[in-house]
């Protein structure tokens, strides 16, 4: 963990920022993003990366990882070294909101990019209570693809919040990605319950809806929420994509 803080007038949320040490150009991009949007501080999440993977015992590779069939991604059922360090990230983070009883923090992947007004962004939503997760991004660049405009809208809420629920005709649900969003307390204890089984994308992008060929969706966060339209992007320039998988 390295943890950064910030000239800002602010007590903003508290931030994780899912990184791999190599990518040093993200790194340095991402922290001039946090500090234009005057962010307090945050942490980055840099252990367990795929060099330690790498060398994990075969007991210590089946403890936290289970080859599990993928309905989002079929061609790679088998996780790669950097898939299994990205998602010990995500989860490293869980367990520092656990341990620190956070009521909700912000998770980061280290090629997202915050908009000038985040801060006021975020602040502006009325979450429900109930809310294990709220997504801020796809890792689409496009602010309106794949978003939950077409799921129920919670009553009352402006700017509009959307819940997301499952398909009336039994199929997959949207994949959504892990590049940005909000998770409260009791989300991040339930993403930390079980091993690995699939990329972090995936099982973010879960939902618990019957689906059989999904043997991992009955792990999915309940009460989901999102926006009309994105307002965190991947930025997919910087250091390439799918750096974190290989």
């Amino acid at each position: 963990m390295q943890y950064y803080s910030f000239n800002s007038p602010y007590n903003t949320l508290p931030i994780y920022i899912v990184h791999a040490s190599h990518l040093v150009t993200r790194k340095k991009y991402i922290l001039q993003n946090l500090a234009q949007i005057n962010t307090s501080a945050a942490t980055f999440v840099t252990c367990a990366n795929r060099d330690v993977v790498k060398k994990l015992s075969l007991s210590e590779r089946n403890c936290i990882y289970t080859s599990t069939f993928n309905p989002f991604d079929k061609k790679n059922t088998i996780l790669q070294n950097g898939t299994i360090s990205l998602a010990l990230k995500h989860k490293i983070a869980y367990a520092d909101i656990l341990r620190k009883k956070l009521k909700r923090a912000i998770v980061l992947e280290d090629d997202a990019f915050l908009p000038t007004q985040f801060w006021m962004k975020i602040q502006s939503f009325q979450l429900p209570l109930d809310t294990d997760i709220f997504y801020m991004g796809s890792y689409s660049k496009l602010n309106d693809w794949n978003v939950l405009k077409w799921d129920p809208i919670v009553a009352n809420t402006k700017p509009v919040i959307h819940k997301r629920k499952c398909h009336s005709k039994g199929r997959m649900n949207r994949h959504l990605g892990a590049i940005a969003y909000l998770i409260y307390y009791k989300g991040a204890a339930q993403m930390l319950n079980t091993n690995i089984k699939v990329t972090p994308d995936s099982a973010l992008s879960a939902m618990n809806c019957n689906y059989s060929r999904c043997s991992f969706c009955k792990y999915a966060l309940q009460n989901q929420y999102g926006p009309s339209k994105w307002f965190v992007y991947p930025r997919r320039t910087i250091e390439g994509t799918n750096t974190h998988r290989y």
